[in-house]
């Protein structure tokens, strides 16, 4: 094997060396010896050209006959895998069309950290090929071919206005929960939603989650020196039955992340019953409510409570993650507070989507959106 590379000749070794028999089989082992040479050259391995070792030492390196690699040689010789030239051994014929490409290496083939391919059952990846691309696209050209002027000016901390109003909607319709526009509050993403509700507490305070839950929103707290005490999980959703002293609760009522249970009426009332004595928030990430494919829908925990309860939503399972928008629904008490801890580096979540993501809202389409997504979903 000497017309390769010295790094393509010890693969082709390696690969050779490490082929397997089944010697208690039914298949004949010059069979099995053939169809695994045939899947070496088929998959670049063994390249056009290139030299196999003799029968002889092949065989002693398998430890079988030398009849059984004289047999697997014939066989790819007669259907035009190799060649064979006198006094010079068994090659790889030289005029194969291309076939499968090599497997890459694993190492060299890593993508680099933020380019990592998308993974088949990865929570909270929408089938983005579904969406109404050229709606959108009208939406996005009609709100920045010529925009408002107040789009232009200093951006309200708390998100565009007909957003906000859009997304109140929205809730009521589909959520049970009544609402108005001045509660709303647009951010970034769902992560800093919790980020911005961590810092209406003070360190130290503790923070009940479930277990498990979502890791992003527990390393949130963490960050902001938050103490978070773990809660069990069962068939219902949170145990609410011995719930200890907290300054807030954080859950995912209507699908647990990342277990799926739905969190029952009892369970709900219990909850916001130890809120109200503890003089606790109850953070509700209303994580997967509009894909709810048996039974009837369930209304939001907050509408039970709005006085109590904190309302986390956010597009990018509904839309695409690249949009970058999720909201809070916080009780008209909160809202001066959290106003002022946004006032002084204004909002993180990006103007341009925001006016036209208020005109598909507006326009039906996004309810539209959801119906046919859940049809597919489901």
């Amino acid at each position: 094997m000497t017309n390769l590379p010295e790094n393509n000749k010890a693969n082709l070794q390696a690969a050779l060396l490490a082929l397997t028999l089944d010697r208690s089989g039914q298949v004949p082992m010059h069979v099995q010896l053939a169809e695994a040479l045939r899947d070496l050259i088929r998959r670049g391995v063994a390249p056009s050209g290139a030299a196999l070792p003799a029968s002889r030492a092949l065989a002693k390196d398998l430890g079988i006959s030398r009849v059984t690699t004289l047999g697997a040689y014939d066989q790819l010789v007669a259907e035009g895998y190799l060649d064979t030239r006198q006094g010079a051994g068994t090659f790889v014929a030289a005029d194969l069309p291309p076939m499968e490409e090599a497997r890459p290496d694993p190492v060299a083939a890593t993508p680099p950290i933020g380019a990592q391919p998308l993974v088949p059952f990865h929570p909270g990846l929408p089938d983005t090929e579904h969406f109404p691309h050229a709606q959108w696209a009208k939406h996005l050209e009609a709100a920045w071919r010529r925009p408002d002027p107040d789009l232009l000016a200093q951006p309200d901390p708390l998100g565009w206005p007909p957003l906000r109003a859009a997304i109140a909607d929205h809730l009521n319709a589909w959520r049970g929960l009544s609402c108005s526009a001045g509660q709303v509050v647009i951010t970034s993403g769902s992560v800093e939603a919790f980020s911005l509700l961590s810092r209406l507490m003070d360190e130290g305070d503790t923070v009940l989650t479930e277990a498990p839950c979502f890791g992003p929103m527990l390393q949130a707290f963490r960050d902001r020196g938050l103490a978070c005490r773990s809660v069990p999980v069962d068939g219902q959703g949170l145990q609410t039955d011995a719930l200890p002293t907290a300054k807030a609760v954080a859950v995912t009522p209507s699908r647990n992340y990342p277990l799926g249970m739905t969190l029952p009426l009892s369970r709900r009332l219990a909850l916001l019953d130890w809120a109200k004595a503890q003089d606790a928030l109850v953070i509700e990430d209303d994580y997967d409510s509009e894909f709810r494919f048996s039974g009837p829908p369930l209304p939001a925990l907050a509408s039970l409570s709005a006085d109590r309860v904190i309302y986390v939503g956010s597009f990018s399972k509904l839309m695409m993650p690249a949009l970058r928008l999720a909201y809070l629904v916080v009780p008209d008490r909160l809202v001066a507070k959290v106003t002022a801890l946004l006032q002084p580096m204004g909002s993180q979540a990006s103007v341009l989507p925001q006016p036209a993501l208020a005109r598909f809202m507006a326009a039906g389409e996004f309810a539209t959106h959801l119906r046919r997504m859940r049809r597919i979903y489901g």
